[in-house]
């Protein structure tokens, strides 16, 4: 499944429409985070794995001013509070996130945090 960039970028519902497209088989975080990397690289959506951003720590994958994290294990309240963190760093617009767990993703089925947009990718609900 091919996206297509816009103009001005890639929106955070795009790239989670390009990657519900997608099936993963994955035993860790490691291994989901590879499978989107091979999609991003597939797709030719530029993108940087493992970005710092200041003391919030390091996001697993920046597009453009899209965080994306993911998660597949943790608490709901974990994942959260790591996700405002993110939330709160300027060089971020908008955060996906990819999780395998019911959980946490109902917990951040908010349409923004800090004044940002949160997309939640949940393969959980997708492989039922």
């Amino acid at each position: 499944m091919k996206t297509k960039m816009r103009k001005e970028g890639i929106s955070s519902a795009a790239l989670a429409k390009l990657l519900k497209g997608y099936r993963y088989n994955f035993g860790n975080e490691a291994m989901l985070q590879d499978g989107i990397e091979r999609v991003f690289k597939e797709n030719r959506i530029p993108f940087r794995r493992e970005f710092r951003l200041g003391d919030a720590g390091i996001i697993d994958f920046m597009v453009e001013r899209i965080g994306l994290e993911v998660k597949v294990k943790g608490s709901p309240s974990a994942v959260g509070r790591q996700v405002l963190d993110y939330l709160c760093r300027p060089e971020l617009d908008e955060i996906v996130v990819v999780t395998s767990r019911i959980l946490a993703a109902s917990y951040l089925r908010v349409p923004e945090l800090a004044g940002k947009k949160v997309t939640v990718v949940d393969l959980w609900a997708q492989n039922l």
